[in-house]
């Protein structure tokens, strides 16, 4: 079978036996892939390894047998950087961040090219920006819901004041549902009308920037099953507060 190129980014990588270890990538044209790739200390596996850190944008290649088997994993070159997040500690503890959110949320299969390169775009801009990233992450999350199908709508006014998490959208009356309360959709309806480029336009206290990525993640949770249990997020926290 003829060997086939795509990027990718890498999610996770694992021991496998003695001999192999195991490889997440979501890929651009395949969607999510597990491959398998060789754990010897030979030069060609190590400089591999170095390869395979998570979030680390990549060029493969590889030969698809069945999308239920292990492939072997080929050729391998980096399509960008995440150097200078990782020098950096406050960039470094949103890459962890990201990555288990991603490694949660992306399941499929299939291919999302849209996805796949706001994934790209983004990681890309957290690398290179000189901006202060105290709102990055929140920002990431509000862009990534359009792709995956749950993107908030923007309907915050006076009154339409209570951002309710099932629904998607603001409305105007409190009630027993999931709802943020009144403080916190005023904070997330805010976030809405922002992009990267603009996100240290707004500033918020660390309790409520916490909180705010509290429900945040509760939102997630409200329209992802298996989205929960995010281990890094009271490390991003703490990050945040210093």
């Amino acid at each position: 079978m003829s060997s086939q190129k795509t990027r990718g980014i890498v999610l996770r990588l694992m021991p496998f036996n003695d001999k192999n270890s195991i490889v997440k990538i979501y890929t651009e044209h395949f969607g999510l892939r597990t491959f398998i790739v060789s754990a010897s200390s030979s030069k060609a596996s190590r400089q591999k390894t170095a390869l395979l850190q998570s979030l680390q944008p990549i060029w493969l290649e590889t030969s698809f047998i069945d999308s239920n088997k292990l492939s072997r994993l080929g050729e391998i070159t980096a399509s960008g950087s995440i150097n200078n997040a990782m020098q950096h500690h406050t960039k470094r503890s949103i890459l962890l961040f990201l990555n288990e959110v991603l490694y949660k949320c992306l399941r499929e299969e299939q291919p999302d090219e849209p996805l796949f390169n706001f994934l790209i775009d983004s990681i890309n801009y957290l690398d290179k920006t000189a901006q202060h990233c105290n709102n990055y992450h929140l920002l990431f999350l509000i862009e990534m819901s359009r792709y995956l199908g749950f993107m908030p709508v923007a309907n915050y006014s006076n009154y339409h004041k209570y951002f309710y998490y099932r629904e998607g959208l603001f409305d105007s009356f409190k009630s027993d549902n999931l709802m943020m309360d009144e403080e916190q959709s005023k904070y997330f309806a805010q976030l809405l009308n922002l992009n990267f480029e603009s996100m240290e336009q707004m500033q918020l206290h660390t309790n409520a920037r916490n909180k705010l990525l509290e429900n945040m993640m509760f939102f997630y949770a409200q329209h992802l099953p298996s989205f929960k249990d995010i281990k890094s997020l009271e490390i991003l926290s703490e990050i945040h507060a210093i």
